[in-house]
């Protein structure tokens, strides 16, 4: 009988160490089954992120094809605005959403308005190119001192264009004069003195201070052909190309582009281009776009005067163009999810001429 007494016993503890071990299996398979799963979750939304992208893409290489975008690049285009394509659209097992918000920079607006498409990045000014004037313009419109602006906009200048003054022998190599307050710093590096690869490098330029750099990041670019696009550029990109001498000129122009509601991405903006144009526009019927390069486009618009138009006839012409009317370079920031999996993906996008097809320049998943 005592012999039996311990055969249960034992046997009882043989099923409570082998439930525990089952219960231990259990739960790693439970915990190896739910990363499997958030990792195939993840695969999918990247890939539907990605094809939100590619439908945003086909629809500029369409435009590409029809031969349509040489004239006019403008926010109210499918590829720019459109909540039915890029909003929350359902693709396989998830969605894709395309948005970014538009920076307008008007003080009536409590809110800047949020895009479904494609950005511009021919919105933004392109700091390899843009004239030491216009970097200034930029910056101090962030509350930045004078003094310290022009700074700041000519250390940009410095870093990016070669300077062939090459005098101090302590130093060995160095990129020009400018190099010495570099090669004084720890750590120390040298003036590049070419084209910036990307806008964070403006960080590593003398002046420029984190805080600086995420106020100008939404309005510069290093990408595209310099030119800054007046159909999709917001007031206070357009102010640091116009100038101090035409304080309310942006905002006219801007204000005018939004047409009869008042609201940028609609069917009722109005355009510009470089020529005559007229397009149909839907139940808009056919409407006449302003030709910059008429010397009465101006007519019309309230309080742009002729000063006013002679200054955008300097940005439109001569050896160094600043302004146009349409855009080479878009960046694209998607989002994918999958049951409430979520992964971020921002690139940007050279359309070469020749063939239309886009070409990445950038490419960040998060």
């Amino acid at each position: 009988m005592k012999n039996k007494g311990i055969i249960l016993i034992t046997a009882l503890w043989i099923i409570a160490i082998l439930t525990v071990f089952a219960v231990s299996i259990g739960r790693r398979c439970a915990i190896s089954l739910k990363l499997t799963s958030y990792s195939v979750d993840r695969q999918k939304a990247f890939f539907i992120a990605r094809a939100g992208i590619l439908r945003a893409l086909a629809e500029k290489s369409l435009e590409y094809k029809r031969g349509r975008t040489t004239p006019i690049n403008a926010l109210s285009q499918r590829w720019a605005n459109s909540k039915e394509l890029f909003d929350g659209h359902r693709f396989g097992d998830g969605t894709y959403t395309l948005a970014y918000e538009y920076p307008e920079w008007n003080v009536a607006r409590q809110k800047n308005p949020t895009l479904y498409g494609l950005m511009d990045e021919q919105s933004r000014i392109n700091i390899n190119f843009a004239p030491k004037e216009t970097l200034a313009n930029l910056i101090e419109s962030f509350d930045v001192d004078t003094d310290e602006a022009q700074e700041m906009a000519a250390a940009i200048v410095d870093w990016r264009d070669p300077d062939g003054d090459i005098s101090v022998a302590e130093y060995g190599s160095y990129n020009g004069a400018e190099d010495l307050y570099y090669m004084d710093l720890v750590p120390s590096y040298h003036c590049k003195n070419l084209p910036l690869d990307i806008t964070y490098e403006l960080i590593l330029i003398k002046g420029v201070t984190p805080d600086i750099f995420h106020k100008l990041k939404d309005h510069i670019t290093v990408y595209g052909n310099g030119r800054v696009n007046i159909n999709t550029a917001g007031e206070r990109v357009l102010n640091a190309l116009f100038g101090k001498a035409f304080p309310d000129l942006a905002s006219r122009i801007v204000r005018y582009r939004r047409g009869n509601d008042d609201i940028i991405g609609t069917d009722d903006d109005r355009w510009f281009s470089l020529g005559p144009y007229v397009i149909e526009r839907g139940t808009k019927g056919f409407v006449e776009i302003k030709d910059l390069q008429d010397a009465e486009w101006y007519a019309n618009i309230y309080g742009i005067t002729a000063e006013a138009y002679k200054r955008i006839r300097e940005l439109i012409t001569g050896d160094t163009i600043q302004l146009c009317v349409s855009s080479m370079a878009y960046r694209a920031i998607a989002l994918g999810e999958v049951s409430k999996i979520r992964v971020n993906i921002e690139a940007v996008y050279l359309f070469e001429l020749e063939d239309g097809l886009p070409v990445v320049k950038l490419w960040y998943e998060q």
